[in-house]
């Protein structure tokens, strides 16, 4: 069995390695195109695009990777069925179940080795390049400026006109309201620093209400009191789904700390902690179509059932991600939704098989 287990794993992963080449050709054509219209700003060029996409693949194919693992397991599998090795080895007395192990083994061994890039390499390659063409676009190279920043800290909240660097800040305008949303203060400061991790403003200009008079006040300085920075204001520019899992729970625990929304980034969290589930899933769902109605189905047949399932599980992700904004789901039971469907499916149709 040691060595059929080694004969099937070496089909799936190379299946899925071929797979995989082939959408790096589509992935590496579509972003080149998806730059045109940005070649010839700024400093931005043909070169600076060739340099761009390659930094960005490795994430986008990251999330690929459970569409590439079914079609890899559907051809691997499906060039074993139409040899007939498969009917040799359930003559053999190899089980259904034993060759679903094999390909969950198969499964892991990719797993491990696409985790690592797609959460460890492929966000720092990401914003890598999200930086070098955002500093060809613009000439200079420094921090894009901010501006309209609102903030919040219980009863309090924070507008800052302009981030001019992670350290400074331009525009800063504080309101201060009781427990019964009665406005208590407003303060406006010209500037605000950062020192020692905290945000310093300078000229301060404060208005105090009661329910008799408006009192005002100056200071040359003062602590903003607010967390605040600036770098995951930037990050909210790109998309979630291409943070890595440790940069999105640092980002949701700023978010909670600040009293901002965190929704869309728990829901890419929770995807994200699920997909290694999702990937074995995909590609184990291809052994029973491959016994089952896929089994004396043409290559082309198979592979178009595959990209057709694949990017219904894609749809499925898209179509539950809005709902978690708009009807406030939990993100958690957002993201694994969509993974329970197909395991559903998966063990009906392993059932109908054995």
């Amino acid at each position: 069995m040691h060595i059929l287990n080694r004969y099937i794993r070496s089909h799936v992963i190379w299946s899925t390695a071929i797979v995989m080449f082939v959408l790096i050709g589509i992935e590496s054509f579509m972003e080149f195109v998806g730059q045109l219209s940005a070649i010839g700003v700024g400093q931005y060029g043909i070169l600076q695009a060739f340099i761009f996409v390659p930094l960005q693949l490795p994430t986008d194919l990251y999330a690929l990777f459970p569409m590439a693992g079914f079609l890899g397991s559907l051809i691997g599998l499906g060039r074993l069925a139409s040899s007939s090795q498969l009917i040799v080895m359930r003559s053999a007395g190899v089980s259904v179940s034993q060759i679903a192990w094999s390909v969950i083994k198969a499964s892991l061994i990719m797993l491990v080795f696409v985790t690592i890039v797609g959460e460890m390499i492929a966000p720092k390659l990401q914003q890598e390049a999200s930086f070098l063409k955002s500093q060809a676009m613009q000439k200079g190279g420094k921090l894009k400026t901010l501006h309209n920043v609102w903030l919040r800290d219980s009863h309090s909240y924070v507008y800052i006109n302009a981030v001019l660097s992670p350290k400074e800040i331009q525009g800063v305008v504080r309101f201060d309201f009781d427990k019964d949303e009665n406005l208590l203060r407003v303060s406006s400061a010209k500037t605000g620093k950062l020192v020692d991790k905290k945000w310093i403003l300078s000229d301060i200009s404060t208005s105090i209400f009661s329910q008799k008079s408006v009192k005002t006040a100056h200071a040359k300085t003062a602590a903003l009191g607010i967390v605040f920075q600036p770098k995951f204001f930037h990050k909210e520019e790109q998309d979630v789904d291409q943070e890595s899992i440790f940069s999105l729970f640092h980002n949701i625990s700023y978010r909670k700390k600040t009293g901002l929304v965190t929704s869309q980034f728990e829901y890419a969290f929770w995807k994200r902690i699920i997909q290694p589930l999702t990937t074995v899933l995909m590609i184990c769902l291809g052994i029973p179509f491959i016994f089952g109605s896929l089994r004396s189905a043409s290559m082309g047949f198979r592979v178009m059932t595959g990209v057709i399932i694949g990017f219904g599980f894609y749809m499925l992700n898209q179509f539950f991600g809005p709902i978690t904004l708009v009807y406030q789901f939990p993100p958690w039971l957002a993201a694994l939704t969509p993974t329970l469907l197909f395991m559903l499916v998966y063990f009906i149709l392993l059932k109908r098989v054995n």
